[in-house]
């Protein structure tokens, strides 16, 4: 039987080896295949056996690829502040605008009429053209300025704090944009974030669903204005809560006012005994003594 002969130039397999005949031949075929299949698993595994942090070129692409996430993150981040800041910029500039605006319509009111004798004055008439132009143009304004604080307010969602909110329904309520403004106020007194915030929100919003014929509404309202201190308890200073419950009680009567006598005087009732327990320093550092003066004097003229 002749010997098998190898190839000197064999390769690292044995692809190579001269296969003999028959069923000896078979047998030989297949212990190759299994060891050229096992040469494979283990060349396989020398090449997983070395550790990850051991591969340079790895290493830089994964620390590339991480560098840019952060670097596109912070831009993306810095990008939407900075919208947000203009935004809200732009807001605070809108309002300070109205109220610059309206200060200068009452600046211009008192002009036309400080040096008039009233309506028997021969310049009386004039006065009052000039007077009535004027506020004409103010209201085209305040129109155009609660449009675009509206428009910012909204652009602003969840940014826009509970005194944007406020600034911006007050301004909305000058042009006679009410279901607006109380819109805005809810969303201003669940924005809040202190007992002023919250205490603005709820007195505006329980005055202006009162004047809107939403009386219930309005007692609702203004009873969490009351309740304020159950919300924000860390604020709860004895004096302040005292001084904060009069002027809830003197704001209620004021707005109330004629249309219902009765609840007026019982919340006038109720500020002065609040009034009563303020200390002698905080009482007379308030002023508030003269705001009550004032309730009692409209009250006093309540039929009812």
């Amino acid at each position: 039987m002749p010997q098998n002969k190898i190839d000197q130039g064999s390769v690292e397999k044995f692809d190579s080896v001269e296969h003999p005949t028959g069923s000896a031949a078979s047998d030989i075929g297949k212990d190759l295949a299994a060891m050229n299949g096992r040469i494979d698993d283990i060349v396989a595994f020398q090449k997983r056996k070395d550790p990850w942090f051991r591969d340079t070129s790895l290493i830089i692409s994964s620390a590339a690829f991480f560098i840019s996430l952060v670097t596109s993150g912070i831009s993306a981040y810095r990008t939407y502040r900075q919208d947000i800041n203009s935004r809200k910029d732009a807001l605070q500039a809108t309002i300070q605008q109205y109220y610059a605006t309206s200060l200068s319509n009452v600046a211009s009111q008192f002009s036309f009429q400080k040096d008039l004798g009233g309506p028997s004055d021969p310049k009386y008439a004039s006065s009052q053209y000039f007077a009535n132009g004027a506020t004409t143009i103010v209201q085209s304004a305040n129109v155009a300025l609660a449009k675009q604080a509206l428009s910012l307010v909204n652009e602003l969602g969840k940014n826009a704090s509970s005194v944007d909110l406020g600034e911006t329904a007050l301004i909305l309520g000058t042009v006679n944009q009410f279901s607006v403004g109380e819109e805005l106020y809810k969303r201003a007194l669940d924005t809040a974030v202190n007992s002023v915030e919250y205490l603005g929100s709820a007195k505006a919003l329980a005055q202006q669903q009162y004047y809107l014929g939403k009386k219930d509404e309005a007692t609702v309202n203004i009873k969490k204005a009351l309740d304020v201190f159950s919300k924000f308890p860390d604020e709860a200073n004895e004096e302040y809560v005292n001084y904060a419950s009069a002027q809830t009680y003197l704001f209620w009567g004021g707005f109330v006012g004629a249309t219902d006598c009765k609840l007026s005087k019982e919340a006038l009732s109720q500020a002065v005994h609040y009034v009563g327990l303020l200390s002698p320093l905080v009482h007379q550092a308030s002023g508030i003594d003269a705001q009550i003066t004032l309730a009692k004097t409209a009250v006093g003229s309540c039929a009812g």
